[in-house]
């Protein structure tokens, strides 16, 4: 899946973010000039570093960190990770690894690195660089009022997708008003007021308005599907500066979108056999139908699915349990008063024990 972020970074001399939190405001910053090599290694520094930021915000739905280290994106990497062998860069007048190390430099060699949130979401950063006796380079991805705005909307659109798959079993929707979920409502309903975002651009409540964003001020949301159910989805803002945020649920690892429509498709299959079987779910994998079915003859083609980690047919290969291992799907029953009246069918993803996803149905 080619999906793209192009939160797109302000140039030297572009308008910036003067701190974090919810009161930070755009400046005008100083056009400032690099002089000498230590002021260039400085420079390249400040943009290496966000090049890092930017590629931690892409793995982690497109929040940005807070700190360089202690805090993992949904790939498991650190900002310090994605630096040059996972190393501090070097400040060229004590040759040593230490930068980033303040939050606005003020000393010689020093890299200054600032999160900016607001409404609790960390949209953003601003970077500083000090050369021999000036601040040298300030940079942020946000330069006007309105990109704040939008930026915290396309969060707000990611939460209230996140909040109608958790009450859909992990099956999100294909708009803002279709489907209705097992909860009866529309992801409409999980906006604030039950009503669209504001467009910053046209004071309009009319977002999300469409698949991709565009022109500036739109935020689209496009369902992502994976053998035939949505599985996730994409988010895209564009800004007045050609800001341009994309945040998905699928792009770390997209083996894991398979695992989640494996995840789908057992649950079609168990539901099919409640049906054949008097509403009555299966305990084991030799359970049948009276017309004979086990679970695994409801399956496509009444073949195991594939486990994307291993490329071999196993799935669901725990009955009884919680998955396990990478690609594993795992089905257990919901068992009250010793009748079989639900389940629950569980996923793990890249690492080892890690569910990245739970369907339950309980009465």
């Amino acid at each position: 899946m080619n999906i793209k972020t192009l939160l797109s970074v302000a140039a030297i001399s572009l308008l910036l973010l003067s701190g974090c939190g919810d009161d930070a405001t755009p400046v005008e910053t100083v056009p400032q000039v690099v002089e000498t090599p230590e002021e260039e290694l400085i420079a390249s520094n400040c943009h290496i570093l966000q090049t890092a930021l930017d590629e931690f915000a892409y793995y982690n739905r497109g929040e940005y960190p807070r700190e360089i280290v202690m805090e993992y994106n949904d790939r498991y990497d650190q900002t310090k990770d994605l630096l040059p062998e996972g190393r501090f860069l070097w400040n060229p007048y004590t040759w040593s690894r230490l930068e980033p190390s303040v939050d606005i430099a003020s000393s010689s060699g020093e890299i200054g690195f600032m999160p900016v949130v607001k409404n609790n979401y960390c949209i953003g950063y601003r970077i500083t660089g000090f050369g021999d006796d000036s601040l040298i380079v300030d940079i942020s991805n946000i330069t006007c009022p309105e990109d704040t705005l939008l930026l915290v909307n396309c969060f707000v659109l990611r939460d209230a997708v996140m909040d109608y798959a958790n009450d859909n079993g992990y099956i999100y929707p294909f708009s803002v008003d279709t489907p209705a979920n097992a909860e009866g409502k529309i992801l409409l309903d999980y906006l604030p007021g039950g009503i669209l975002l504001e467009n910053p651009l046209t004071g309009m409540n009319t977002e999300p308005s469409g698949w991709i964003a565009y022109p500036p001020g739109m935020i689209g949301y496009n369902p992502v599907m994976e053998m035939d159910f949505c599985i996730g989805f994409e988010i895209t803002g564009a800004g007045c500066n050609s800001l341009y945020v994309t945040m998905a649920n699928t792009v770390a690892w997209p083996n894991d979108a398979k695992v989640l429509a494996n995840c789908q498709i057992l649950r079609a299959a168990v539901e099919a056999f409640a049906a054949a079987n008097g509403g009555v779910y299966p305990a084991a994998a030799a359970d049948a139908t009276p017309g004979g079915d086990t679970v695994y003859d409801l399956l496509p083609d009444g073949s195991l699915l594939i486990n994307p980690y291993t490329g071999v047919p196993t799935e669901p290969a725990i009955f009884g349990g919680s998955a396990a291992t990478p690609g594993q799907t795992g089905y257990c029953v919901v068992v009250i008063d010793h009748e079989n009246v639900g389940y629950v069918i569980t996923g793990v993803g890249r690492c080892a024990g890690d569910v990245i996803v739970t369907i339950c149905n309980i009465p």
